[in-house]
């Protein structure tokens, strides 16, 4: 039986779908989900989104095997990885776990240690005020992410 390629918007919600998750991973990876995660986490999202790119490979026409981020275009993979560097640092501070995270999507999606260590904004980022410092309930970014793209 042959399989029918998928739709675009069957990618782009696979998109939506694997890029929410990533980013609640590295978000959470501290243990809470703070508000400035959340706002930082929702522009990260509607950037990638309406970027125009939805996993499949211009070459070939076929979406890349496994992973849908992983069929994103390199330029777009180091800038997602940027982003995530962003939205890690936005409570003021680097978790063990939040790096880890980030290094975790690298190897997923393909995208070597060194562009990584090199993609990190050299940002001192201030603590964020009370109200951002907040947990968010409930405490899961893809939740609100998914909900928001509809």
């Amino acid at each position: 039986m042959e399989q029918r390629p998928a739709s675009s918007d069957d990618l782009r919600a696979r998109l939506a779908s694997e890029l929410a998750h990533t980013l609640d991973a590295i978000a959470r990876a501290d243990g809470v989900l703070r508000r400035v995660e959340l706002e930082t986490g929702k522009a990260i999202f509607r950037e990638i989104l309406n970027s125009g790119h939805d996993g499949e490979t211009r070459r070939t026409g076929r979406r890349a095997p496994g992973d849908v981020l992983a069929g994103l275009p390199w330029r777009m993979k180091r800038k997602l990885v940027q982003l995530c560097w962003l939205l890690a640092e936005s409570d003021g501070t680097l978790h063990a776990a939040e790096e880890a995270a980030i290094y975790a999507l690298a190897d997923r999606i393909g995208l070597d240690r060194r562009t990584v260590a090199l993609s990190q904004p050299a940002l001192n980022l201030p603590c964020p005020g009370q109200s951002l410092a907040q947990p968010v309930e409930p405490g899961h970014l893809s939740e609100h992410l998914l909900a928001a793209a509809g």
